[in-house]
């Protein structure tokens, strides 16, 4: 093959010339299964038949305190077709209004317009429920509920805390750092408070935390310290996740306990996003789709692809980023790409971006210091070329951690003379799948 095809938004492809001393060797691709007839139909089923856990019509839920978590627009969950069957499940179950609390899981994400919360959730009459956004820095929304084997000061929203059952609206999909998001991640990150979503986004080592995509939590340790912060609450969890296709239809959706229902849609994910491949390449060509909004969203291909990158592999990287840099922190200038680099594999990861925030004076917040950390990490061990016209073109100079292009014959010159030859491998849907190594 001499041309690879990479999708570019919706409708556009970008077409790339493979070099003369390139081996095509495959692609990393996700294999679509059949989708759901009818959502509406399994979602039922699926709430009346849930794993390991009562159904809602066998509980009586008459006096119980219930908080319904539901995912914010940065995730592809079907949430305006999801809750208002699970409204209505638990309201025959005896649910009250007056005791439903609807907490929009934001993490540190911005909160949502009253419009947005409406459509998200159906545009649905909820008479008497409590609807809200969290917010992660109100100590006013928040309780600390106790510290995992970790170290991690757990704080939760109160609405949570208060509850007796905690019913949590999401989807299964890949994660570059819990190894899938989904089931528990719901309440965290999604629901903690600051201290709590800075310790597991940050506690474990960056060589060992950003390339965890398709990982359980026995070989992902952020799992794991996300799971066990959210056990520390008594209160009943039960989820409603579901698991997508590539093109956003329904593949699945798994109702009941947070483990064992998680890890029934986790099977699932893996099967249609872990693509095999029968060895790690010279140079990745990678693209962010579906995950073309911002640099922040865009750069999670990056991680994606790491375990099928050999360990001087060159990452090109095609990065949609409709909405440009997005609400992501870009510095003044620090270090170039081969001072950050050197640097960066002297230092390590974490004392690298404590240095580059110490010459600044500005403190780094949780987002800053936590992308700093990723883009080190990558950098650190491979060179990566990004192709991202529509990014400000000092983006790339000013962060040190990557060569940017808007002009696709220089970023493929640029790219001949750092691998004139060398076996090749594609990821033309690099924000979702993963390579996994038969």
């Amino acid at each position: 093959m001499s041309i690879v095809r990479l999708p570019w938004g919706k409708e556009q492809t970008l077409n790339i010339q493979l070099l003369p001393g390139w081996v095509y060797k495959g692609s990393i691709t996700p294999t679509a299964v059949p989708a759901i007839p009818d959502l509406q139909a399994a979602l039922l089923k699926a709430l009346k038949n849930p794993v390991r856990h009562s159904p809602f019509e066998n509980m009586d839920l008459s006096s119980k305190r219930i908080a319904v978590v539901v995912d914010d627009l940065s995730r592809p969950t079907p949430a305006a077709q999801i809750f208002p069957p699970v409204l209505a499940e638990l309201q025959r179950a005896g649910a009250r209004n007056e005791n439903i609390s609807v907490v929009i899981s934001l993490g540190t994400h911005r909160p949502m317009t009253p419009a947005e919360t409406n459509m998200r959730l159906g545009n649905i009459d909820m008479g008497g429920c409590l609807v809200v956004n969290h917010d992660c820095r109100d100590s006013s929304m928040l309780k600390e509920v106790g510290t995992s084997s970790g170290g991690t000061r757990v704080i939760l929203n109160k609405h949570l805390c208060e509850a007796d059952l905690a019913v949590m609206i999401g989807t299964i999909e890949p994660h570059l750092l819990a190894g899938f998001g989904g089931g528990l991640k719901n309440i965290v990150p999604g629901c903690a408070g600051l201290a709590t979503i800075a310790s597991t986004h940050l506690r474990v080592e960056a060589s060992r935390r950003f390339d965890c995509a398709g990982k359980g939590s026995g070989e992902c340790l952020t799992r794991r310290d996300i799971e066990e912060a959210a056990k520390l609450l008594s209160t009943d969890y039960f989820i409603v996740n579901t698991v997508l296709n590539p093109d956003g239809t329904a593949a699945g959706v798994f109702c009941g306990h947070p483990g064992e229902a998680f890890r029934e849609g986790c099977a699932l994910a893996a099967a249609i996003y872990g693509s095999p491949v029968s060895d790690k390449a010279d140079i990745l060509l990678i693209n962010s789709h579906p995950m073309d909004t911002d640099l922040r969203q865009g750069t999670k291909c990056l991680a994606n692809a790491l375990a099928a990158a050999r360990s001087d592999a060159l990452l090109v990287a095609f990065l949609r980023c409709r909405h440009g840099i997005g609400d992501m922190a870009v510095p003044e200038k620090y270090l170039s790409l081969d001072e950050t680099r050197l640097l960066a594999g002297r230092l390590g990861t974490e004392d690298f971006v404590a240095e580059r925030e110490k010459s600044t004076g500005a403190p780094m917040d949780l987002d800053e210091k936590y992308m700093q950390q990723f883009l080190c990490e990558i950098a650190r061990r491979h060179r990566v070329l990004v192709y991202a016209p529509d990014l400000p073109p000092d983006t790339g100079e000013r962060l040190g951690y990557f060569e940017l292009f808007s002009d696709m014959r220089k970023l493929m010159k640029r790219a001949e003379g750092l691998k004139p030859q060398g076996s090749v491998l594609s990821s033309p849907m690099g924000g979702i799948c993963y390579p996994v190594l038969k």
